[in-house]
C-alpha cells in the first residue's frame, strides 16, 4: 500500500478476509490459501473523496510461495491538492491550523502538510495558533498564507527567529523591566551611531548619508522610528528615505531598503505614486519614511508624506506596498491599497495585527497584515478628549502607539495624556496618565504632568515615552501608573547623566530588551540609555565591587560594621592610621581614566561616619594627593569638606560633617567644573580645574600622599559615569530607603524626595529654620493655628491594615499638638503622630497607642510609630518605649497633613524635619540608624538634664527627661529648679560649638536644686554618671552633681585646691559626703575645655568595687574602692552646680548630666557617649555602634 493520504483508508477484500488499510505499508490477509487456489483482491474506497487509487496484480492462482506482488498505489484525486507548511528557525513545537479546522505540529524544520486536501477553487487560510514561548514565527510572504487553491499543492512558508515580540519589536525576554528603580534611576544618555557631541569626542550634531562599521562616522538625516528583529536595529532615516540597519554590538550602519539608487523597481500601487517604487533593498524608494514595527519576519515601514503602509521581507529584503493608496484622507477598505491616511505617525505589530496612528485624522487603524484591509479601531475623526467606548472616544493629535497585553496604549499628544484601549468587549478607552494642563511634572497617574507626549515603547513590563519639545524621556510604572523622570530635559547635545544629558527632538524609543534607544532628529544620531554607574563598593560582608568587579583590596584590616540603614557588615571602619581600601585597577570609563579625555563628566558618591581629628583626613582620592588625579578631604579642625584636583585645593565647604554620624558625601565633576555635596545640599563651591593623568589608583580612606588616613566608617562607595543632578544625588543621601513612600527633608522647601510626588504645600506661614544639627534652612518652624502642610490625594499612603512606619524628628514648643496625619477622622481609619501633655501617640483616631515622652518641650527628639496590621509600636528616640494589640482599618487618605490632625484639629508649634512614612514596618536596628544613639536605648536611665529643654534665662527650673518624669513638668522625676533669683544660673544657646548651656557663676552661688524630699534612683551604690562641661576658672572645689544627705550621699566635683581626702589638684572626683576618701580621676584636667567626663562604680562586695572613669572615651583607668555610697536615712536632696550646703559651686558650663542607677558595660557607656559625641561635636576615642 502505497500513497494514501492523511485521514483516508481503503478497504481491501480477499475471499471472506477483509483489511482496512490507512497508512501506507505491507499488510497481510489472516487466511492462508492453499496451492492451486484460485484468489481475487478487490479493494473499496472507504472515505474522502480526494483519494484515488489504482490495484494491480489483484488476481491470480497460488502457487508454492505466498503473494506478494498486489499492489495498491493511491495518491489525490484530480483537481486535489494539499496545503503544507515549510517552517525554518523553530525552537520548539509550532501547531498550524488550516481553515480553523485542519492542525499539525512541527517540531522542526521541515515541510509538513495538513490532513485534508482541498480541490481547486476551495479557500485556505492558514494561521499559527501556537508557538515555542522564546520564538516569534511569521508568514514569510504574509499574503501566500490565505488564498484560492488553484492547480499546484500550496506551500506556505514560515520562519522564526529566536524572541519574544513585545512592543512590535523582538525583545530576548517575554518581560524586561529596564529601569526598576526609577526613584533613583541613575541613567547616563550615551551616543550610540552618529556624530557623537563634543563632549564625547565628535564634533557635535552633523547630518548626512554615510555607513561605516565605526559608529562615529555614521550619518543620519533627521532619523525616526526604530524596530529591532534580534539582530539589528532597523531606522527610519526620514531625510534620506532609507531604511538603515545598524549592528547593535558594535553600531556598524549599513543602507537596507530604500532611496532607487540601483536599478529595478516598480511603480507603486495606488492613487498618488510620487516618490514610491516596490523593489529589492536599494531598489525600492519610500517617500518620508517616519515609524517601523516588525514581527521578526517583515519590516513594516509607516511613510508620513506617502501616507502608506510598506512591507520589506527581512530575508530578501524585497519590499512591497500593503495599504494607503498615497493620498492624503481619511478612507477605510478591505482592499488596503484603496485606503487612506492623513499623515500617519506610528505603527505596531500586536496579537497579529497592525495598528496605525493616523495623527490628523485623530483616530487608530487597525491593518491586517495579511490582506491589507484597513478599518478604523478607536476615534471619532474629531479632535477632542472623551475617555468611552473605542468607537465614541475623541482623541487630540495621538503619535505613538504601543500593544501590551490586552491593551493598546497611546501619546495623545494635544491632550498631554497617556491613553489606553482594552482589545477586549467594547475597547473602552481611559486615561492612565497625564491631565489637560502640559508641564514635566513627576506624579502618580493623572496627577502627573505631561507635556506633548510623543513617542511610546515598552520594555515589556512599562511603558517609556519621549516628550519633543521638553528633550525629556519618562516612565510610566504600569502597576502603579507612577510616572517618572529618566534623562534629559536640556536643550543641546552633550552626553550625560539624567536631567544634565541634553538632546534635541527626541523621536522615537525602541527597547531591544537590553538597552532603550532614541531617535534624534536634530543630532541625527541614535542614543541609548544606559546605568550610569560604573563601579559599587557597598561593603556587604566583603570588599567586593558589584558592577564592574574592580573589587577593592583591603589594606590593614579595617573592620566589618554596621552600615547608614542599621545592616550588620555593611561598612567599614578605618583606624585613621594605616587602614584603606584601594581599587585593584585604575578605575575607567571607556578606556579613560576619571578626569582625563571624554570622561570628564563623573560623580563619586560616599557615606561617611567621622570620628574626627586634629588633621585633615583623606575620603576618597584617584591619584596621588597634591600632585595628580584629585582627593576629597575632611579638614580637621572645622570638619569642612574641601578637594584637592592635582596640586590645587577647592574652596571650603559650608557644612561641618557631624562627629559620629552618618553623612552623604558626592562629589561631582561636570567638564572640570566641580562641586561637592553634603546630605545631598550643593556646598556652593564653584571650582574648576583639568586633573593630570592619575598615579595611583582610586583608595578610600587614604591614599597616596601626605594626608592622614581617614578615620570612621565609610559605606556604600559609588562611582557613576556622568554628572547626576541635584534630584538623583538627593535621593542617593536618603538613610533607609527601602519602602519609603514619602520623605520630607525639609531642605529648604516641602518637596517629598521619595520620589513618588507627595509634595506637600504650605498652609499660612510655616518658615525654614534650623535643624537638629544647626544647618539653616533645613528645618520648618510653626508658629500659629494656621501652620500646616498638606499634599491632597496622597500617593501610596498606607490604608487598611498594611504595614507601615511613620518617623519625625520634633522640636516642640506646646502640647498637645499633632505631628503627621492621613486617612479619615473616623474611629480607626486615621493613622497618625501626636504628642499629649506627657504622652506620645500613634493614633488611629480614638483607637490610640500611646507612651510617656518624660518632657520633650523645647528639645529636638526622634519619634516612630509602627503598625504590622496587629500590633502598634512607638519608639521615642531609637528606644522602644511600648507595643499594644490594635486593629485598625486606615481609609483612603484624602489629605495627608503635616502639623495639624486630619480632621483640621489639633495644630502644631514648633519645629519639624526629617519626616518619614514607610509601607513597611522598619527594624529596631533601622530606626536606631535614624534616630542614632541615646541614652533611653540603655537600661537604668534614673536622670537626664539637657540645656536644650532650656529655653529662657535665667533659669528657674531644668526638667528631668529620664523615664522618672513622667508627668512632664518641672517637678517631676529628678528635675531642679532654684526659688531665689539671686541664685539662678544662666542659659545660653551657643554655649558649647555652638549647642545650648546652662552657665554657673560660683561667684554668685549659682545653683539648682531639688529638695521636695523625694528623688528617684540615685541612692545608689552602684552608678554610671556622665557631664559635658566646660570649667571657667581653677577655684578650689566645684561640683557638678551632688545626691543623697549628709553623710552618706555623693558629690561629683573638680578639686583645684585638694581639699578632700583622696583627691588631688584638677582631679575630677566622687566623693562619699563626710566620708574619709573618694574616688578620683587618675590625671588633671585644666579649664576652658569642653569634655565629656564619665564616672562608674560597680558596688560587688563590701571590699574591692572596679571603678573607672574617662574623659572623652574610651575608659581612661580602673581601680577599686571599698566605699559603699548607699546613703542612710536621712533628708534627701539633689543639688546641682554645688555640693549640698550648699557650698563648692561651679564656676562654668553644664550641658548635659546623665546618671544611671548601674555601672554600664563598655557597650552600654559608649552608646551614651556616642549620643553626646555628635550633639556636642566633642571628639572621643571610643567607637560607635550607629
Amino acid at each position: 500500500m502505497s500513497g494514501l493520504i492523511s485521514n483516508s483508508s481503503v478497504t481491501l477484500s480477499s475471499g471472506n478476509d477483509t483489511l482496512v488499510v490507512n497508512k501506507d505499508g505491507n499488510f497481510t490477509f489472516p487466511n492462508l490459501l492453499r496451492s492451486g487456489t484460485q484468489y481475487e483482491v478487490k479493494l473499496t474506497l472507504s472515505s474522502s473523496s480526494a483519494l484515488k487509487c489504482n490495484l494491480s496484480n489483484e488476481k491470480g492462482t497460488v502457487q508454492s510461495s505466498n503473494i506478494t506482488d498486489v499492489k495498491v498505489e493511491c495518491g489525490l484525486a484530480d483537481g486535489y491538492y494539499q496545503v503544507g507548511v515549510s517552517i525554518t528557525g523553530t525552537g520548539g513545537p509550532v501547531t498550524f491550523q488550516n481553515n480553523a479546522t485542519d492542525t499539525i505540529t512541527i517540531v522542526s524544520d521541515t515541510l509538513s502538510k495538513f490532513n485534508t486536501p482541498l480541490k481547486t477553487g476551495d479557500s485556505y487560510l492558514v494561521t499559527i495558533s501556537s508557538q515555542t514561548a522564546g520564538t516569534v514565527c511569521a508568514f514569510l510572504e504574509p499574503s501566500s498564507s490565505q488564498g484560492i487553491v488553484g492547480t499546484t499543492n500550496i506551500t506556505v512558508t514560515v520562519r522564526c527567529v529566536p524572541g519574544y515580540l513585545t512592543g512590535g519589536t523582538i525583545i530576548p525576554l517575554a518581560t524586561v523591566d529596564l529601569f526598576p528603580n526609577v526613584d533613583t534611576p541613575n541613567l547616563f544618555l550615551r551616543t550610540m551611531v552618529g556624530d557623537y557631541p563634543a563632549n564625547a569626542g565628535g564634533t557635535g550634531p552633523t547630518f548626512g548619508n554615510a555607513n561605516n562599521t565605526s559608529a562615529n562616522l555614521v550619518r543620519f538625516n533627521n532619523p525616526k522610528g526604530m524596530a529591532g528583529d534580534g539582530t539589528y536595529i532597523y531606522v527610519a532615516d526620514y531625510d534620506n528615505d532609507l531604511i538603515r540597519r545598524i549592528n547593535r554590538t558594535t553600531g556598524e550602519t549599513t543602507s537596507f531598503a530604500g532611496g532607487a539608487s540601483v536599478a529595478g523597481g516598480t511603480t507603486c500601487p495606488g492613487t498618488v505614486t510620487t516618490n514610491c517604487l516596490d523593489g529589492t533593498g536599494l531598489a525600492a524608494q519610500f517617500y518620508r519614511p517616519f515609524a517601523l514595527t516588525t514581527d521578526g519576519t517583515s519590516l513594516y515601514v509607516l511613510e508620513l508624506l506617502g501616507n502608506r503602509i510598506r512591507r520589506i521581507n527581512l530575508t530578501t529584503a524585497q519590499v512591497t506596498t500593503l495599504a494607503g493608496d498615497g493620498s492624503s484622507g481619511f478612507s477605510d477598505n478591505t482592499n488596503g491599497l484603496l485606503a487612506s491616511f492623513l499623515n500617519p505617525h506610528s505603527i505596531t505589530m500586536h496579537q497579529g495585527m497592525l495598528y496605525v496612528v493616523d495623527r490628523y485624522n485623530h483616530r487608530i487603524r487597525s491593518v491586517n497584515p495579511v490582506t491589507g484591509a484597513v478599518s478604523t479601531f478607536a476615534g471619532t475623526g474629531v479632535a477632542g478628549y472623551l475617555d468611552a467606548n473605542a468607537s465614541a472616544a475623541i482623541f487630540n493629535n495621538p503619535v505613538g502607539i504601543v500593544g501590551l497585553g490586552n491593551f493598546l496604549y497611546i501619546s495623545d499628544l494635544g491632550n498631554h495624556r497617556i491613553r489606553r484601549i482594552s482589545l477586549l468587549g467594547a475597547n473602552p478607552v481611559t486615561t492612565i496618565a497625564g491631565q489637560s494642563t502640559p508641564g514635566s511634572k513627576d506624579d502618580v497617574g493623572t496627577k502627573a504632568f505631561l507635556d506633548a507626549p510623543f513617542s511610546l515603547a515598552t520594555d515589556g513590563t512599562n511603558l517609556i515615552f519621549s516628550e519633543y519639545t521638553t528633550y525629556l524621556i519618562r516612565h510610566v510604572r504600569l502597576s502603579d501608573t507612577k510616572v517618572s523622570t529618566l534623562v534629559g530635559g536640556i536643550i543641546g547635545y552633550s552626553d550625560n547623566a539624567g536631567l544634565n544629558a541634553a538632546m534635541q527632538r527626541p523621536a522615537y524609543l525602541l527597547s531591544d530588551g537590553y538597552n532603550m534607544y532614541i531617535s534624534e532628529e536634530n543630532n541625527h544620531a541614535i542614543r541609548r540609555i544606559e546605568n550610569a554607574e560604573i563601579l559599587r563598593y557597598t561593603f556587604d560582608g566583603n570588599s567586593n565591587d558589584s558592577v564592574s568587579n574592580n573589587h577593592g583590596l583591603l589594606n590593614g584590616g579595617p573592620n566589618l560594621v554596621a552600615d547608614e540603614n542599621g545592616t550588620a557588615s555593611a561598612a567599614y571602619e578605618f583606624d585613621g592610621s594605616t587602614q584603606n581600601i584601594r581599587a585593584t585597577s585604575n578605575v575607567t570609563y571607556n578606556g579613560q581614566s576619571l578626569g582625563m579625555g571624554n570622561n570628564k563628566k563623573f560623580t563619586i558618591s560616599a557615606w561617611i561616619f567621622p570620628r574626627g581629628g586634629s588633621t585633615d583626613q583623606v575620603i576618597f582620592s584617584n591619584g596621588t594627593q597634591a600632585t595628580d588625579g584629585f582627593t576629597l578631604i575632611l579638614q580637621g579642625t572645622t570638619r569642612l569638606l574641601y578637594l584637592y584636583v592635582n596640586s590645587v585645593p577647592s574652596g571650603i565647604g559650608i557644612r561641618p560633617i557631624p562627629l559620629n554620624q552618618w553623612t552623604h558625601v558626592t562629589v561631582t565633576n561636570n567638564a572640570d567644573n566641580w562641586q561637592i555635596y553634603v546630605n545631598g545640599l550643593s556646598e556652593n563651591i564653584i571650582f574648576n580645574a583639568a586633573t593630570n593623568a592619575p598615579t595611583s589608583v582610586f583608595q578610600i580612606a587614604g591614599g597616596a600622599g601626605a594626608l592622614s588616613f581617614f578615620s570612621g566608617k565609610v559605606s556604600d562607595v559609588r562611582i557613576f559615569n556622568g554628572t547626576l543632578d541635584t534630584n538623583a544625588i538627593q535621593k542617593l543621601a536618603i538613610q533607609v530607603p527601602t519602602g519609603l513612600i514619602a520623605y520630607f527633608p525639609f531642605n529648604g522647601n516641602t518637596n517629598d524626595v521619595s520620589g513618588n510626588g507627595n509634595d506637600l504645600t504650605i498652609m499660612g506661614t510655616p518658615s525654614l529654620a534650623t535643624d537638629r544639627n544647626g544647618l539653616p534652612n533645613s528645618a520648618y518652624i510653626f508658629n500659629s493655628n494656621l501652620d500646616y502642610m498638606e499634599k491632597a490625594n496622597p500617593n501610596r499612603v498606607p490604608t487598611g491594615n498594611n504595614n507601615r512606619t511613620t518617623c519625625v524628628w520634633v522640636r516642640s514648643t506646646s502640647s498637645p499638638v499633632n505631628l503627621v496625619s492621613f486617612g479619615a477622622a473616623v474611629n480607626g481609619q486615621g493613622n497618625g503622630l501626636a504628642l499629649g501633655n506627657s504622652s506620645i501617640l500613634h493614633y488611629g483616631y480614638v483607637t490610640d497607642q500611646t507612651t510617656d515622652h518624660f518632657y520633650l518641650l523645647g528639645r529636638w527628639v526622634h519619634i516612630c510609630g509602627t503598625y504590622d496590621g496587629a500590633n502598634s509600636q512607638i519608639y521615642f528616640n531609637g528606644s522602644l518605649r511600648s507595643t499594644t494589640g490594635i486593629t485598625w482599618a486606615t481609609a483612603a487618605s484624602a489629605t495627608l497633613r503635616v502639623g495639624r490632625r486630619m480632621d483640621a484639629g489639633e495644630f502644631f508649634s514648633g519645629s519639624l524635619d526629617d519626616i518619614r512614612i514607610y509601607n513597611r514596618v522598619l527594624s529596631a536596628s533601622e530606626i536606631q540608624a535614624l534616630s542614632g544613639p541615646h541614652p533611653l536605648q540603655v537600661a537604668g536611665l534614673q536622670m537626664h538634664l539637657q540645656a536644650d529643654s532650656i529655653t529662657a534665662s535665667p533659669v528657674t527650673a531644668w526638667f528631668d527627661n529620664s523615664p522618672n518624669n513622667t508627668t512632664a513638668t518641672s517637678t517631676g522625676g529628678n528635675s531642679v529648679s532654684q526659688p531665689l533669683a539671686g541664685q539662678r544660673p544662666t542659659w545660653s544657646a551657643i554655649a558649647i560649638n555652638n549647642t545650648p548651656g546652662v552657665i554657673f557663676n560660683s561667684a554668685s552661688s549659682h545653683n539648682l536644686r531639688n529638695i521636695s524630699g523625694t528623688y528617684f534612683g540615685l541612692n545608689t551604690d552602684s552608678f554610671t554618671m556622665f557631664v559635658v562641661n566646660y570649667r571657667n576658672s581653677l577655684l578650689g572645689a566645684q561640683t557638678v552633681l551632688s545626691t543623697g544627705p549628709i553623710p552618706g550621699g555623693k558629690s561629683f566635683l573638680f578639686d583645684d585646691a585638694g581639699a578632700f581626702p583622696c583627691s588631688a589638684t584638677s582631679r575630677f572626683s566622687v566623693i562619699k559626703l563626710a566620708a574619709a576618701c573618694a574616688a578620683i580621676s587618675d590625671v588633671g584636667f585644666s579649664p576652658m575645655t569642653q569634655r565629656i567626663f564619665t564616672m562608674s562604680y560597680d558596688h560587688i562586695t563590701a571590699i574591692t568595687n572596679p571603678f573607672y572613669w574617662d574623659v572623652n572615651g574610651p575608659v581612661g583607668a580602673t581601680i577599686t574602692s571599698n566605699l559603699n555610697f548607699i546613703p542612710p536615712s536621712g533628708v534627701d536632696g539633689i543639688f546641682v552646680g554645688s555640693r549640698i550646703g550648699p557650698n563648692d559651686h561651679f564656676d562654668g558650663i553644664l550641658s548635659e548630666i546623665i546618671y544611671f542607677n548601674s555601672a554600664l558595660s563598655t557597650s552600654d557607656a559608649d552608646l551614651v557617649r556616642c549620643y553626646l559625641s555628635r550633639k556636642y561635636k566633642i571628639r572621643i576615642g571610643n567607637l560607635c555602634p550607629y
